[in-house]
């Protein structure tokens, strides 16, 4: 198999800062070969190298580089020719040996028309070079969304839903161009400070959805046509009055189907880190509210949180006694420094506190269905 000459490596790491330069609209500066092939020490040797000298040597209307031969004398080998400097003199010559001509005419067309339309991202195409020649056929679609997003008002479309000429997923796909791009651009609109587009642009967040289970079959009558399990966005939540006793809340779905049935009582899963968009439900403040997270320092924090929105919450399968059965399943994890004091019932504590002390953790689906249905008829939860 024929190796490749060792002189390409050396002018493909040219090759970016030679696409910098185009885009600086600067002048092309002759390039000197330096290494490459140690002198030979037998006839074979001497063959192959002399091979590589001529392989891009530039020819009559044939662009390659530029070989400068003098006289070099070896014992072994008589007197012989061996290049002096290797040089690539022209553009043409640098593009035509990397195979890149056509390329680069396109780049070239590609730059002045971007530079064109939007100057301000220059350094980003500077900095950018190989990326920007990635895009070639994407620009087009980046520079219809970024005008777009310029001249109007986003407050009323969903992501998904602007009305520009790309496919629906486009920006969410191209989000850190598109954000890195318009920074660039319009730099004290769009500021550093989120990765999310959605919230840079503006745009309406598509809702959150709470999985809802009614635990008495005859509120699923009265309030959503039999429907027993549904999901609801917190604005729905917010909005419903249901007249029940009891809210039992679940940070894991597949135990929302655990629960048993309940006279006039309703599942939420209460999706763990959004538990701040269930801080105005009017029916919780009526109900008696029963919260079952993670045995972690995860879930104690959200237990507080909820506390702190709801303060007559109790929590079910979050204490010592639940934490002692089931020692046997405890997972250790890397666990950070306590960054709030968190307001706790004894029982809670006494949990937390020896999990941040061994740095464990016990996840909903580890605990055992006879221990937890034990567990529920003792506290008067289970018939």
């Amino acid at each position: 198999m024929k190796k490749e000459n060792p002189y390409l490596d050396q002018l493909r790491k040219k090759y970016v800062p030679f696409l910098r330069s185009v885009i600086n609209g600067e002048d092309f500066i002759p390039l000197k070969l330096r290494g490459g092939i140690g002198k030979p020490v037998d006839t074979r040797q001497l063959h192959d190298a002399i091979q590589v000298f001529l392989e891009f040597e530039k020819k009559t209307n044939i662009p390659g580089w530029v070989v400068q031969w003098e006289s070099w004398s070896s014992k072994k080998l008589g007197v012989q020719q061996w290049p002096s400097s290797i040089t690539i003199e022209t553009e043409e010559d640098f593009t035509w040996i990397l195979g890149v001509t056509e390329e680069v005419s396109r780049f070239r067309l590609l730059v002045r028309e971007i530079l064109t339309w939007q100057p301000a991202i220059q350094p980003w195409l500077e900095s950018k070079p190989l990326r920007t020649l990635e895009l070639s056929s994407q620009w087009k679609n980046l520079r219809a969304v970024i005008d777009y997003v310029l001249n109007h008002e986003l407050s009323a479309f969903y992501l998904r839903s602007i009305p520009v000429p790309v496919h629906t997923k486009f920006i969410k796909q191209h989000e850190s161009v598109l954000l890195s791009l318009l920074r660039h651009i319009a730099p004290d609109r769009f500021a550093a400070g989120t990765d999310d587009i959605g919230k840079a642009l503006g745009v309406k967040s598509k809702p959150l959805l709470y999985p809802l289970r009614w635990l008495d079959h005859s509120l699923a009558a009265q309030y959503t046509g039999g429907i027993r399990t549904l999901a609801v966005s917190s604005e729905d939540l917010q909005m419903m009055n249901p007249e029940v006793a009891e809210v039992w809340l679940v940070e894991n779905e597949t135990n929302l189907f655990l629960l048993q049935q309940r006279e006039n009582a309703v599942g939420i899963v209460s999706m763990g880190n959004a538990l701040h968009v269930l801080a105005a439900v009017p029916f919780f403040n009526k109900a008696r509210l029963l919260y079952w997270g993670d045995l972690d320092e995860a879930g104690f924090r959200m237990l507080h949180q909820f506390r702190q929105m709801y303060p007559s919450l109790e929590s079910i399968l979050m204490d010592d006694i639940t934490l002692q059965f089931h020692q046997h399943v405890v997972r250790n994890i890397d666990a950070g420094p306590v960054k709030m004091g968190l307001s706790l019932t004894e029982n809670e504590y006494a949990a937390y506190s020896y999990l941040r002390q061994i740095k464990g953790r016990i996840e909903q689906e580890q605990l055992e269905q006879a221990f937890i249905q034990q567990y529920l008829f003792e506290k008067g939860l289970s018939s």
